[in-house]
């Protein structure tokens, strides 16, 4: 792998009873760190500096920004909801579509402009902010993808989910039907 630098904001040391006991040479660390950090690299870096080399055995994620709040639901425990109350319950522990999109500063089109970015079309300007990656939304707040507002202000999309155009197109027709 390729050096770069990374964010780690907590490299702590859980557990280590099994050097002790003989067991197999195992620690249990909580690793909180940034976007894009590998732990298994961290946790190779650890093992050459203690001069003995060392593996993830066990990776369990804990959140991913922007979910540090939401529960986080295992396979297993989400099957246990359904078991004991129900197929429906399940939804309940859906986030909607825009809640992945909260870190991203919001960019708001009207069905028109919707059906040009479905289309693979940009917009030209000026949208805020420049040079930044954006959420794109209708005017009723749907998450219609992701795009990119360039230096002059133009918007043009990066990835959008598959009902943006559908939508854009059906809102412009409808609106054109309310204005004939």
């Amino acid at each position: 792998m390729e050096e770069r630098e990374v964010e780690v904001h907590a490299f702590d040391l859980l557990n280590a009873a099994d050097l002790l006991d003989g067991g197999e040479p195992l620690l249990r660390l909580h690793v909180e760190c940034g976007s894009g950090t590998y732990v298994r690299s961290l946790v190779r870096d650890l093992g050459e500096l203690l001069g003995c080399g060392a593996h993830v055995a066990e990776l369990r994620r804990l959140w991913v920004d922007p979910f540090r709040e939401p529960r986080m639901w295992t396979l297993e425990g989400l099957e246990q909801l359904r078991e004991q109350a129900g197929e429906r319950v399940l939804d309940a522990c859906l986030l909607p579509i825009e809640a992945g999109m909260a870190s991203w500063p919001e960019v708001r089109v009207n069905a028109a402009q919707a059906q040009r970015l479905g289309r693979g079309q940009g917009l030209r300007g000026p949208y805020p902010p420049r040079g930044r990656q954006v959420a794109i939304l209708d005017e009723q707040g749907r998450g219609l993808g992701l795009g990119e507002v360039d230096t002059e202000g133009g918007l043009r999309p990066t990835r959008l989910f598959r009902w943006a155009a559908i939508a854009g197109a059906a809102e412009a027709h409808a609106d054109a039907l309310r204005c004939s």
